[in-house]
């Protein structure tokens, strides 16, 4: 029977601690205030937690485990709209600043912008309370402790599990990249980079893997498809507020206004496009070393993927 790598187990469970308080913090101001920061890093907690779990029970998967990771979900999706409008009003702060908008405009738009997110706050709120996702904290806190008692595969240890599901994430980004089509889907693109970054970064915080630069190149490449991502999103909300009945009909100047304003963000995330195309040549090949150096994944042949076209 193969033994247990606990010190890996203990520090995985210790890893999901951290990120539980962390979720715990950030629901409470959530449903208190409708924090701005509180909900980016609610979303970004939940992000982590699942990771941890998911690692945690490799093999295995408790019922638990499975039922506390959809919950997790629900819970960031019940603020997604939330994170979009506050980008959207990120980026027009940004855009008052560059005189893009006139005063009057901005301040129009800025009213639209904080009406629709107390809705959408509001929303989100009757939502975690009707499905009751504040107990996924107490959940959670107490898979933690599980987390320590999990059992590897048989014939397995816990760090080659792990190292195979690193190897899996990072066979995926690789799938998916690189990003050099004018119609490439950047969006797979950075939920598979978020993804290994939060593996590999689990990892090393557990000791299985030790830092190869790996995690400095996610977070460069993550950064600019956030910023992608973002500019996307503005002009998608923007040109959805400027296309409304009540807008054309009433104020046909200044939904014509909105439309050019949404399309200076689409022009904008084209160009961050650019700079991703321009990163990958110099990320690829440390990801490509750092599945060499990984336990090959169980469903994949050990040598390295060929490079993509």
């Amino acid at each position: 029977m193969p033994q247990r790598d606990t010190s890996q187990a203990s520090g995985l469970s210790e890893i999901a601690r951290g990120q539980v308080k962390r979720l715990a913090r950030c629901l409470d101001q959530v449903m208190a205030d409708g924090d701005v920061e509180g909900v980016h890093d609610l979303r970004v907690a939940t992000r982590r937690l699942r990771e941890s779990l998911s690692m945690g029970s490799t093999g295995t998967t408790p019922r638990t485990v499975r039922g506390a990771r959809r919950k997790l979900r629900k819970l960031r999706d019940a603020f997604a709209h939330v994170r979009d409008l506050d980008v959207v009003q990120t980026i027009l702060n940004d855009a008052v600043q560059a005189d893009r908008l006139r005063p009057d405009e901005s301040a129009r738009l800025e009213g639209t912008l904080t009406r629709l997110r107390q809705r959408s706050i509001d929303k989100a709120r009757r939502r975690v309370r009707k499905n009751r996702l504040t107990r996924v904290v107490s959940d959670v806190r107490n898979l933690s402790d599980l987390l320590e008692r999990v059992a590897p595969r048989p014939g397995d240890d816990t760090a080659v599990a792990l190292q195979q599901r690193f190897t899996r994430r990072a066979e995926a980004v690789i799938r998916v990249g690189p990003p050099a089509a004018s119609d490439s889907d950047l969006h797979v693109l950075r939920l598979a980079v978020k993804k290994v970054r939060y593996c590999a970064e689990i990892l090393q915080r557990a000791g299985v893997r030790q830092d190869d630069g790996l995690i400095t190149e996610l977070v460069a490449l993550q950064d600019l498809l956030g910023h992608w991502n973002d500019l996307v999103m503005a002009a998608r909300i923007l040109a959805r507020v400027a296309t409304r009945w009540r807008e054309i009909a009433h104020a046909p100047a200044w939904s014509a206004r909105l439309l050019q304003f949404s399309a200076v963000q689409a022009h904008a995330a084209e160009a961050e496009r650019d700079k991703i195309v321009n990163r990958w040549p110099s990320f690829e090949p440390v990801l490509r070393r750092a599945l060499e150096s990984a336990v090959p994944s169980e469903s994949t042949p050990t040598e390295s993927a060929p490079a993509a076209h």
